[in-house]
C-alpha cells in the first residue's frame, strides 16, 4: 500500500456554460402556461395516465426558466423525491427559484400525505440556499392543483 496516496483527495471543479441568451428564454407567469409546458414534455406526454415522473422547473431572477429537468420516476403510485438532487441542479444553474411538478396517474389532483412531505422538505432545503420554492404541480391528462394557489407554499 502506497501511504502518501491515502491522504490524495479528488477534485472538485465547476464550471459554468450557458450557450444562450438568457434574455431569449421563455418567462412563464401563469399556472396554465406551466401546466401546458410540462404537459409537452415528450416523457411526461407519454407516462402522464401511466406511472409519476417529478420534475423541477428551475428559474433565474428574472423569472426566465433556465431548465426543465425530470428528478424522478416512479410508479403508478408512488414517485420518490430526492431533495438533495433539486437543490443540486438549482445551485449548479445558479437558479433563485424553483417550480416541481408531478403527474398522478389516477387522476385524482389532490396532494397526498407524502406529496405534502415533500414539498415540505424541498421547500425547508429551498430556503436554506435563498432558492424560492415558487410552486409544486400535481397534474393529470385534464386537471391540475397549485399548492400557491391552495396557500400551501
Amino acid at each position: 500500500m502506497n501511504i502518501p496516496n491515502l491522504f490524495k483527495v479528488a477534485e472538485v471543479q465547476l464550471t459554468y456554460k450557458n450557450h444562450t441568451d438568457l434574455t431569449q428564454r421563455p418567462k412563464i407567469t401563469t399556472d396554465t402556461e406551466i401546466v401546458k409546458l410540462m404537459r409537452e414534455v415528450e416523457e411526461m406526454k407519454l407516462n402522464i395516465d401511466y406511472k409519476e415522473l417529478f420534475y423541477a422547473i428551475y428559474i433565474n431572477q428574472s423569472g426566465r426558466i433556465l431548465s426543465v429537468g425530470k428528478v424522478a420516476e416512479g410508479t403508478t403510485t408512488y414517485c420518490p423525491t430526492n431533495v438533495r438532487q433539486i437543490i443540486q441542479g438549482a445551485l449548479l444553474q445558479n437558479a433563485t427559484g424553483l417550480i416541481v411538478c408531478h403527474n398522478h396517474p389516477s387522476g385524482d389532483v389532490q396532494p397526498s400525505k407524502d406529496d405534502l412531505v415533500s414539498i415540505s422538505h424541498i421547500q425547508e432545503a429551498a430556503k436554506i440556499f435563498d432558492i424560492r420554492l415558487i410552486d409544486s404541480f400535481i397534474i393529470t391528462s385534464n386537471n391540475y392543483y397549485s399548492f400557491a394557489a391552495s396557500g400551501l407554499i
